[in-house]
């Protein structure tokens, strides 16, 4: 199992920090705040990221594809940067994932919203009146890491599964579960719970969801042999 820190994913570093806080100007470089990632926000609206005229700190600065994760207050929640066009900065409250070429940051992202990464961030979290995760705790993440070409797909996937079952909370609640296990690595759990949502009477979610079984069938063979080549390695 192709099993990794997330440190070894990319490098994560700090946002940047304000001593006398931010001062918004109609011109200069976005800033993107706590308040740029609310609880129904699935990606930052650029046009609404309060600007200031600050000093350039080219090493700080936002890329397309990064990733960034709140990591102060009750709500860790990651986001993938993408729709840049401007210069902009995040503030001290973040990491910022930079990702290596052989990840999708959509795929981090949706995994580090998921159960099995936000219980590990509660059971992390330092501070009593604070809540926060150390950039240690946060690269100590244990993730499961099949090819990009393979989280590409997943995420695609489970974008179009989600657009058409908005509606079906119960179905979608479980379909995000199957992912969140395949991010875990429990690839037996989320085989079983796609087995019961093939069965939702729904021609297009029926055919995308027997995609991504296909998909992770594909995933567990390609383990399982990983697995044994290791083993008759060792034994030679």
């Amino acid at each position: 199992m192709n099993e990794k820190n997330l440190e070894e994913l990319g490098e994560i570093t700090s946002g940047r920090g304000f001593k006398e806080g931010v001062k918004v100007e109609k011109d200069g470089i976005s800033v993107v705040s706590m308040a740029d990632v609310g609880n129904e926000v699935d990606k930052i609206h650029w046009e609404n990221v309060k600007k200031a005229n600050i000093p350039l700190r080219t090493h700080k600065l936002l890329q397309n594809n990064d990733i960034l994760f709140l990591a102060k207050g009750k709500q860790n929640k990651a986001i993938a940067i993408d729709g840049l066009k401007d210069k902009a900065v995040a503030t001290h409250q973040f990491f910022v994932i930079h990702p290596k070429k052989e990840i999708d940051s959509h795929f981090v992202a949706k995994g580090l919203n998921g159960e099995y990464a936000q219980n590990y961030f509660v059971q992390n979290a330092r501070g009593e009146t604070k809540r926060h995760i150390t950039k240690t705790d946060l690269g100590n993440l244990k993730v499961f890491v099949p090819p990009v070409e393979q989280q590409r797909m997943l995420v695609q996937i489970m974008d179009g599964l989600e657009d058409r079952m908005r509606h079906i909370q119960f179905c979608r609640s479980q379909l995000l579960k199957a992912f969140d296990l395949v991010f875990e690595g429990k690839l037996d759990g989320s085989e079983q719970i796609l087995t019961q949502l093939m069965s939702v009477d729904n021609n297009e979610f029926i055919i995308q969801t027997e995609q991504l079984y296909a998909l992770l069938k594909l995933m567990k063979l390609e383990s399982a042999d990983k697995a044994e080549n290791k083993r008759n390695s060792n034994r030679i």
